[in-house]
């Protein structure tokens, strides 16, 4: 894996970003699993696999995985009204109100704007409230339009706790992270806090020099951006994803649930040229096709206090990557998994099994020569207060979420 580790260690160079953890699973193993860097600048402490960070948007992909196991006890559909499992559920339309589905929630096709209620979380209020206070929020068209919506995929969340009248945080731990044995993931960002072994955000002050200036507690869209986990634990949770729903032999979430998840339910992006792919988005997941029209479904995360985090599988090729750092995103984890993706498609990796084996007389593929014959992708950093334009809709440097 001497070619991931180059291109890990360039983008930091480049970069000055503090740490950063990745791990790779292929049929049903963890081929990779390493950190780099430190967990907060100036202090000698340096990131593991075992490191835990703040995920931001990819608890979203995880949250969906949740309510799958929720849908597969029987105790929702996918296409329940949420208004029957959450009796105070409202937005402003009273006919979106009574037949918006979990569907319809968890791919924001709900009609809620994005940034629907993201001031009041800047302003401190609680889960309860925001929710309690999205009929104030103006729609955008039912089913027909999409609008990333943290809130909106937090409702989802919710009602699907509701139906099993257990908190968001305790419904994720039955449901996923006991099982799997992920003693180092959770929705709370008291455990965040209290984890000997965290990564703190960062954001850049240029020339590749960072600070630990902010803190970011994101309990309030729990579901949607609060969870905390570390890349040896989010390995089990890749296993899962491509093991249709089992882990170690075990079913632990519903395979038929687990799928729905991976299809697309709404377009994201509609294709600008006819030679161009749509965007689609399926329940947490975004969803697109490669040139062999092979589903890659993934997600990436961003605080902009501190965080950059991006998971992406070729479920087809039972094959996944995660990546999560310690600093403002500037698409350093997106760049990273977009790499593996190029480099998986060149003759690069084939001796590690990715590839069916074909023959190749070309010696300077050999493990032994693959440190030389690294890439090296050109990242350019990014000024203070700037921020990369992402999928999923980057708020201003002074607010915090994605």
């Amino acid at each position: 894996m001497a070619q991931l580790d180059g291109l890990i260690r360039n983008a930091m160079e480049q970069t000055g970003l503090p740490g950063m953890a990745v791990a790779v699973v292929y049929q049903d193993e963890v081929v990779y699993s390493k950190g780099f860097g430190v967990r907060e600048v100036g202090k000698p402490e340096e990131i593991s696999p075992d490191t835990v960070f703040q995920l931001a948007s990819v608890s979203k992909p995880m949250a969906s995985t949740v309510v799958a196991g929720v849908v597969g006890r029987r105790m929702i559909n996918w296409t329940d009204r949420v208004i029957e499992h959450n009796k105070n559920f409202a937005l402003k339309d009273d006919y979106v109100t009574k037949n918006a589905s979990f569907a319809d929630l968890l791919s924001h096709r709900s009609g809620l704007k994005t940034g629907s209620g993201d001031l009041l979380e800047d302003l401190g209020f609680d889960r309860a409230y925001i929710l309690g206070h999205l009929n104030q929020e103006p729609l955008d068209t039912f089913r027909s339009s999409y609008n990333y919506s943290n809130f909106g995929y937090t409702e989802g969340g919710q009602a699907a706790a509701d139906a099993m009248k257990m908190s968001w945080e305790d419904l994720a731990d039955e449901i996923l992270f006991r099982p799997l044995g992920m003693s180092a993931s959770s929705y709370r960002h008291s455990a965040y806090e209290k984890a000997s072994d965290r990564a703190t955000i960062h954001v850049p002050l240029g020339n590749k020099v960072w600070a630990a200036k902010h803190r970011r507690d994101a309990d309030s869209e729990a579901p949607a951006g609060g969870a905390n986990s570390s890349v040896r634990d989010l390995a089990k949770w890749l296993r899962l994803q491509l093991g249709k729903g089992s882990y170690e032999g075990k079913p632990v979430i519903d395979a038929d649930a687990l799928q729905t998840t991976h299809v697309p339910h709404t377009v994201s992006g509609p294709a600008s040229a006819p030679a161009a792919r749509s965007r689609f988005y399926g329940l947490g997941w975004n969803v697109s096709y490669d040139d062999q029209a092979r589903a890659q479904v993934g997600h990436s995360g961003a605080f902009n206090l501190g965080a950059a985090t991006a998971v992406s599988m070729l479920p087809g090729e039972q094959l996944a990557i995660v990546a999560l750092t310690n600093g403002r995103p500037q698409g350093i984890p997106e760049a990273i998994t977009a790499a593996f993706w190029i480099l998986r498609s060149t003759d690069l990796p084939r001796w590690t099994g990715w590839h069916s084996p074909r023959p190749s007389s070309n010696k300077s593929m050999s493990p032994r020569n693959l440190r030389s014959t690294t890439p090296r992708f050109r990242l350019t950093p990014l000024l203070p207060g700037q921020t990369v334009p992402t999928q999923e809709h980057m708020r201003t440097p002074t607010t915090a979420r994605l």
